[in-house]
């Protein structure tokens, strides 16, 4: 089918530069991006919804042709069909060549008959831009390997928001991912990059923000980015505020970037020593040369978080679907899988994604949604995890991975991945002796409407034997027993749904150790849910 661009205009709320007080909270009142002041003394401060302007058209950022190219005797007009029916750039192409030689001698030979729009020496490839595909093709000698260059851009979407009952985040994130006390160094002496508009100087990043070429940030959305790694306030919280962000601007004031400057900006940010590098921009196409680019940050161990996409497909965005990278959807405040999430191959997680307090330009706050903020959340974890340890960053993601919470359908899916971050068990799972049985989730196979799916999860460091699952629905209590979980392992129980005329149902499910353990969480132990057939939970 067709790629291309996700298009769209991001909404956020902001407020004008901000006095930061101790315990202001941000809670949304509606919409897909909407929040309002809830502090006291901030009653008087001007809350505008900033709805950003419809882009016009795709940039395809071709330069004036050289006055050679008007001279002499060229191919008739041939129109770039392969890119119109592929969805790609039309006028433009990526060239990859075997050598440094024959890069030079495409050039030499190409004179003003095309443009140069960028090229990456280390992997002797150009981005060409021409008006005649048949000017371009009759350049090539057919030694190059030739890609098509796409579109990207932060993923967004008008057409579909979260669904109703969502519960925005505020800067309740700390909380949630169960990050206590002062973590003002988590992430010290780790280098993020942040490929994305640029970011703005914040007061809220504390220093360790560094531009890499053009600094500030036309857009707003790279900022409200990276404060989810840097922000270092109770108003504006992050995950990683000791760690060092490395910004750089691979997309305009409207968001546009393309397959070939994601590609460059990877190449830089590892040149800038970078070993987490955070893309909140996607695509709907297979860049080749992106495609390559990644690969090879990964061959070099560094790691790449990518949102999964906002338009509620069932299709991840490129690069987030690249093997090797690290695909981040989104939920709420209670752990929903939000309706806007892209779900598919390629999702290994989700995190918080629903109105979230975020820095923006001119030193304020907006409330923002979107898997482009769960994203930098997933580095800054991994950033943080690393420093507390004394791990490399490839270990401190597997440690992460292995210590997901189990959420909606039991084990992998397409829609939740492998699960939720869970901080705290993270770092103590090292920590021999912790006993931890834990409700997970309720699920309904749509094969099999009239049972419901009760998981439970071993999320301590040693096995459980004999747990205790008590199940109260409109069927009756039922018991039953896991008589072993391994550390980590699920368990699923199903049990009748039991409602009449289709209504909803109540569920109240507990999870007791047996053995005379104690259970280190016990607060993780209840879970009492309403199911509704037309809407889900």
């Amino acid at each position: 089918m067709p790629s291309g661009p996700i298009r769209g205009s991001m909404r956020v709320m902001r407020w004008r530069p901000l006095i930061f007080v101790a315990g202001f909270l941000l809670a949304a009142v509606g919409g897909y991006l909407v929040a309002r002041s809830a502090a006291p003394a901030e009653k008087d401060m001007e809350v505008a919804e900033k709805r950003k302007s419809a882009r016009a058209r795709l940039p395809h950022e071709m330069i004036n042709p050289d006055p050679e190219f008007r001279k002499g005797t060229r191919p008739a007009f041939e129109a770039d069909r392969e890119a119109q029916e592929a969805g790609a750039l039309v006028g433009q192409r990526t060239l990859v060549f075997a050598n440094r030689a024959a890069m030079e001698e495409f050039l030499a030979r190409a004179g003003g008959k095309v443009n140069v729009m960028g090229r990456l020496d280390r992997l002797f490839a150009l981005r060409i831009g021409f008006l005649n595909y048949g000017d371009f093709a009759s350049l090539l000698d057919g030694s190059e390997q030739i890609g098509l260059n796409f579109s990207a851009t932060f993923p967004e979407s008008e057409t579909v928001s979260a669904q109703p009952g969502a519960v925005p985040m505020g800067n309740g994130l700390l909380e949630w991912l169960g990050i206590t006390g002062d973590h003002s160094s988590w992430g010290q002496g780790v280098r993020i990059a942040v490929l994305d508009t640029g970011v703005s100087a914040h007061s809220a990043f504390g220093g360790q923000l560094i531009p890499i070429g053009a600094a500030g940030d036309p857009n707003g959305h790279g900022t409200a980015v990276t404060s989810m790694i840097l922000g270092n306030t109770p108003l504006l919280p992050g995950v990683a505020p000791g760690s060092t962000v490395l910004a750089f601007q691979v997309a305009d004031e409207n968001g546009y970037s393309d397959s070939f400057r994601i590609a460059e900006g990877i190449l830089a940010a590892m040149d800038a020593g970078a070993i987490i590098i955070n893309i909140s921009l996607g695509s709907t196409g297979d860049s080749a040369l992106l495609r390559s680019v990644v690969a090879m940050a990964r061959e070099a161990g560094v790691l790449i978080v990518a949102p999964t996409g906002n338009s509620g497909t069932n299709q991840v965005l490129m690069p987030a679907a690249y093997d090797g990278v690290i695909g981040v959807g989104a939920v709420d405040k209670a752990g929903q899988v939000l309706a806007f999430s892209n779900t598919g191959r390629g999702i290994d997680l989700v995190a918080p994604g629903y109105g979230l307090n975020a820095a923006w330009t001119g030193d304020g706050a907006a409330a923002v949604s979107g898997t482009s903020f769960s994203g930098p959340i997933v580095a800054g974890m991994i950033a943080g995890v690393m420093q507390q340890m004394g791990v490399s960053n490839v270990q401190a993601w597997d440690i992460i991975l292995r210590n997901l919470d189990e959420t909606g359908q039991p084990g992998y899916d397409e829609i939740a991945g492998n699960g939720t971050p869970n901080v705290p068990r993270a770092l103590s799972s090292g920590t021999v002796g912790i006993h931890d049985a834990a409700f997970a989730s309720y699920w309904v196979d749509p094969a099999r409407p009239d049972q419901m799916q009760v998981t439970i999860q071993n999320r301590g460091t040693e096995p459980l034997v004999n747990t205790t699952v008590t199940v109260k629905g409109p069927a009756g209590t039922r018991y039953f027993n896991a008589t072993t979980l391994k550390v980590g392992a699920i368990q699923t129980f199903s049990v009748p749904m039991g409602r009449s005329n289709g209504g909803s149902a109540n569920f109240e499910t507990s999870v007791t150790i047996s053995g005379g353990k104690q259970d280190a969480r016990p607060g993780n132990n209840i879970r009492v849910e309403t199911h509704t057939p037309s809407t889900g939970w």
